[in-house]
């Protein structure tokens, strides 16, 4: 008989650009926070702007605010919090989803396998500093959030494994997510 792995996610922690491409990653982030009644924080790591520091995050928090509520036709059943921070992104996101107890960080990138491997990318370098599992979306991928019932239909999950600790970690989550999905 098989033991049924049971996961949960408390807190969700999901970087944003404020681009189109990491809209596609907080719609999963969503649907895992609707799903896990989990706190979602949407953190985006801004560069230093002419306007006045108060303005520019209330702007960025605006914005990442329609971002969340464009998805519902009534107010989402989940906690959430717009963080903005002036910071590098590659150090930013692992710091603040330590200081926060994120169990996961969903994220997007942008470059094809190769091009990271080559140039490297900043999803690339969160996965290798994360204090916590980070799913990685791309743009290729089969869509598997529904856009208006936030349901999940996962019919396929990869995990990278080294044998350390943290992948035993993302091995244990993505088993989890598999047998809970049926994938």
């Amino acid at each position: 008989m098989s033991r049924i792995l049971r996961i949960t996610f408390e807190r969700i922690l999901c970087p944003t650009d404020l681009t189109e491409d990491s809209d596609d990653a907080l719609r999963y982030a969503i649907a895992l926070a609707e799903a896990y009644g989990a706190k979602l924080f949407v953190l985006h790591c801004a560069q230093a702007q002419a306007l006045p520091a108060y303005a520019y995050r209330a702007s960025i928090e605006r914005h990442i605010e329609r971002s969340i509520l464009k998805r519902f036709t009534k107010p989402p059943l989940f906690d959430w919090e717009a963080v903005v921070v002036e910071e590098d992104p590659v150090t930013t996101i692992p710091r603040e989803a330590a200081s926060r107890s994120a169990d996961l960080i969903v994220m997007r990138s942008r470059r094809r396998p190769h091009a990271a491997a080559l140039l490297g990318s900043t999803a690339e370098s969160i996965c290798r500093t994360a204090p916590c599992p980070v799913l990685v979306t791309h743009p290729a991928e089969r869509v598997w959030v529904d856009g208006s019932s936030h349901r999940t239909s996962l019919r396929k999950v990869m995990v990278a494994h080294d044998f350390s600790d943290c992948s035993e970690l993302a091995f244990i989550n993505a088993l989890s997510l598999a047998q809970e999905y049926q994938s």
